[in-house]
């Protein structure tokens, strides 16, 4: 089983078209609950009225220990092998899940693994990529889900079929992480403020100093637009959380600063999509 949750923070309709989504294209059996940083748009009386398990997020703000407590939650439930973190204002292709979970039982030295990002690789297919400031998490809110799985989801299944064995090194979300990884002592480091970056290409330093590996799965897709809860974060305290955060990174890390890969996916090319994928056409 599953453990997936998902961070919320106000965005109703979000978060329900994005359970929607998830409800109706994860097959393989989960458990999921929301944890809330205290939002006040009426997220706990829905989730509530559709017994939807629900967790105020009790961090004050910060992402590394919102990240931990609610893994904390699901590894008290003893038949969660995998924990899953998810945001709301993801759509999910069928078999996202079970494809994950059966290349991690077949590569396990894989400590953290990602689908890939449908959002991505038909932009690139299409030749509509737009660049990352061009993008303002406002796609989401206009995807009606109907037309979305019609348009998209045959060649998306395509997709995953010609990948299913292929996979590299990258950094993305969602993720699903095994729960040895947590046995093993690896958590998120609660020093990183806010929800500015770096406590992710943290754990992956960790996770690579303890022989695990950090990989993207092109055999598994979500459809996930960049700037979600982030882009509402009032810019001057993105700005100073960020600074704080590089420091402490570069310091804790300089062996791997100005070294990561943990960007691939994120910048205009995708190289590696045109190595991967002949579209049938």
């Amino acid at each position: 089983m599953v453990g997936i949750f998902m961070t919320t923070y106000n965005f109703l309709e979000k978060t329900k078209k994005a359970y929607l989504s998830l409800k109706e294209h994860t097959c393989y059996p989960y458990e999921f609950f929301i944890i809330d940083n205290h939002s006040e748009d009426g997220t706990r009386e829905w989730a509530e009225e559709n017994n939807i398990k629900y967790i105020a997020d009790n961090s004050g703000n910060n992402l590394a220990k919102a990240l931990n407590q609610a893994v904390k939650h699901l590894l008290e439930n003893g038949q969660i092998e995998y924990v899953c973190w998810i945001h709301n204002d993801m759509l999910f292709l069928n078999n996202w899940l079970k494809n994950l979970v059966d290349f991690s039982k077949k590569h396990s030295q894989c400590g953290k693994i990602h689908p890939a990002n449908w959002f991505y690789i038909q932009s690139e297919l299409r030749s509509i990529w737009k660049e990352p400031s061009q993008i303002d998490g406002t796609e989401f809110d206009y995807v009606d889900l109907k037309n979305f799985y019609d348009s998209e989801g045959e060649e998306a299944e395509k997709f995953m079929d010609i990948n299913h064995y292929n996979y590299g090194t990258g950094n993305d979300c969602p993720w699903i992480i095994p729960r040895k990884v947590f046995e093993d002592g690896l958590w998120f480091d609660e020093e990183y403020q806010g929800i500015a970056n770096y406590e992710d290409w943290d754990f992956n330093n960790h996770l690579l100093e303890n022989n695990y590996e950090v990989v993207i799965y092109y055999g598994s897709l979500i459809w996930h637009p960049l700037k979600g809860t982030r882009s509402t974060l009032p810019s001057e305290q993105q700005e100073r959380f960020n600074r704080l955060n590089e420091e402490r990174y570069k310091k804790k890390w300089p062996q791997y600063w100005g070294k990561n890969l943990w960007l691939v996916g994120r910048g205009k090319g995708n190289f590696y999509l045109k190595r991967i994928y002949d579209p049938l056409t």
